[in-house]
């Protein structure tokens, strides 16, 4: 600007070159007014233009100039607050954390390809919470996330990481979106991701916004979490498989699926299977009830049946060796185990992927974070990921009433 100015001395008239140095004030003035009282329809709301539009303040006039031309063009044009935005720059981070769960990759894919629509830069934090420890890190750009909706698992990678349980950890995490003027990070993951993200909260001004993935399905605001319908397809496909065994060796099969502290799985799974009994960590067993109804079962002339058991119940190989035992009967234990996590995510899985990850853009878009996305009643909301994290999800133990019907 200065170089301008000095050219225009030489070859301009100095009164003319007050007025073009004047008008070029005036434009900085008019963005600095304009972006800062312009509210997008949200009361009291009001951005610091360096940050807004990611202008460091050395490059402050010499961008604010190129801007303001831009702004000064919406403005006749008659352009919302969203309109402008899109002539700025925000950047936004996306991490996943925590167990895998089939419809990750459709998420990543989905934030990307969205925040680009709406000119923003993203970076893919990889293998967790250590990836903003270590810093760890690569852009993704709508290419690079193609060909991966299908794919189960995540492309970024996931871990347990000790050190962000610490606070020098989360804040070292903190430190690297900092380090990348990270405005919003979008955590893909079940309810540890999201304490995880609540304490980082605590410790940065990045706005931070859930995407519930996970197949137990316990996250607290939201009816169902991404990869959770793929998770139940899975166990039941290979259940459907074990009972024709069952039937044809006259058998009790118990088939253990995940759900370490919680039954949704477990539930889901074993009221759509048919399962005779079905065992959640959230009930207390006694092994003589379950001896006693599979003996009505096998009265009424039911030779085979199916218990699904989530792990977190207790060692269902030393159940199965006690029902063998009192009820005199073959008992056999299948355990399901990880290939519940992988597979190819269900078109439901990936459209709730794609759901939620635009209701995340959205969010931080309109400068609103800490809070996590999900299904209610029908409708893509959000909730304060404090709520979320500190409120245990309910579950429907009139399933397992109507599952004892069915199975009669």
């Amino acid at each position: 600007m200065v170089l301008c100015v000095c050219l225009n001395f030489l070859f301009l008239h100095p009164l003319q070159c007050l007025l073009q140095l004047s008008w070029q004030i005036f434009n900085v003035a008019l963005l600095i007014f304009f972006v800062k009282a312009q509210t997008c329809g949200r009361a009291g709301a009001s951005v610091n233009i360096c940050r807004f539009c990611k202008i460091r303040p050395f490059e402050y006039f010499s961008s604010a100039r190129v801007l303001a031309t831009a702004t000064q063009m919406l403005i006749i044009e008659g352009a919302t607050c969203l309109e402008i935005e899109r002539v700025c720059l925000k950047n936004i981070g996306v991490v996943t954390s925590g167990g895998d769960a089939p419809g990750m990759n459709a998420a990543i894919r989905a934030v990307t390809r969205i925040a680009h629509s709406k000119n923003y830069r993203v970076y893919g934090f990889e293998r967790g919470w250590g990836g903003l420890i270590t810093n760890a890190f690569r852009e993704l750009t709508p290419r690079s996330v193609g060909g991966i909706i299908q794919l189960g698992g995540t492309v970024l990678h996931t871990s347990r990481c000790l050190e962000f349980e610490s606070e020098e950890g989360v804040g070292k995490a903190a430190k690297t979106l900092d380090l990348h003027s990270v405005d919003g990070l979008v955590v893909i993951g079940g309810n540890g991701s999201f304490k995880g993200a609540f304490e980082l909260s605590k410790q940065t001004n990045t706005l931070i916004v859930g995407v519930p993935a996970s197949i137990d399905n316990d996250v607290f605001g939201t009816d169902e979490t991404i990869g959770f319908d793929t998770a139940v397809n899975t166990a039941v496909d290979e259940i459907d498989k074990i009972r024709d065994t069952a039937i044809s060796h006259e058998r009790i099969f118990i088939v253990e699926v995940m759900g370490r502290t919680r039954g949704f799985l477990a539930s889901i799974v074993g009221l759509t299977v048919g399962a005779e009994i079905i065992l959640v960590p959230e009930v207390k067993f006694e092994t003589a009830k379950i001896v006693r109804r599979l003996e009505e079962n096998h009265a009424k002339g039911k030779k085979s049946g199916i218990i699904v058991a989530a792990e977190g119940v207790g060692d269902t190989r030393k159940l199965g060796a006690e029902i063998e035992k009192d009820a005199g009967t073959e008992v056999r234990l299948s355990v399901l185990g990880y290939a519940q996590r992988g597979g190819s995510p269900t078109a439901r899985s990936r459209l709730l992927a794609s759901l939620f990850a635009d209701k995340a853009v959205e969010l931080i878009s309109q400068e609103n974070g800490n809070s996590i996305v999900g299904l209610s009643n029908g409708r893509i909301e959000a909730l304060d990921i404090k709520t979320s994290c500190e409120t245990e999800k309910p579950i429907d133990l009139s399933l397992l009433d109507l599952a004892t019907v069915l199975a009669s």
